[in-house]
């Protein structure tokens, strides 16, 4: 299964959208 929090990496995701991803994983 995806979590939905990964989805930026799926579909590459922008400049945002990972900044986002890095400030949940910490």
């Amino acid at each position: 299964e995806w979590d939905e929090a990964l989805e930026p990496f799926r579909g590459g995701g922008d400049g945002a959208e990972v900044m986002w991803i890095h400030k949940q994983v910490g």
